[in-house]
């Protein structure tokens, strides 16, 4: 199992602006129906695959923040 973390930082750069950023991962295991069902569904025929390996991410988010008073 994987380590999921996140970071995160806000810095006030004057009493109206701010800028925030952060970092994250996450991974997910397929589920069971995404590997073992076979079948039809509401969205249409769905094939379970065997090979699917868990998924990861990694995000970067940055923001600037005015505020008017």
């Amino acid at each position: 199992m994987k380590t999921k973390y996140s970071l995160s930082n806000t810095y006030l750069l004057s009493e109206n602006l701010k800028f925030h950023s952060e970092f994250s991962t996450g991974f997910r295991f397929p589920t069971l129906s995404e590997l073992y069902f076979n079948g039809e569904t509401p969205r249409g025929t769905t094939l379970g695959n065997i090979n699917l390996e868990p998924e990861t991410s990694r995000t970067l988010g940055i923001a600037l923040t005015y505020q008017i008073e």
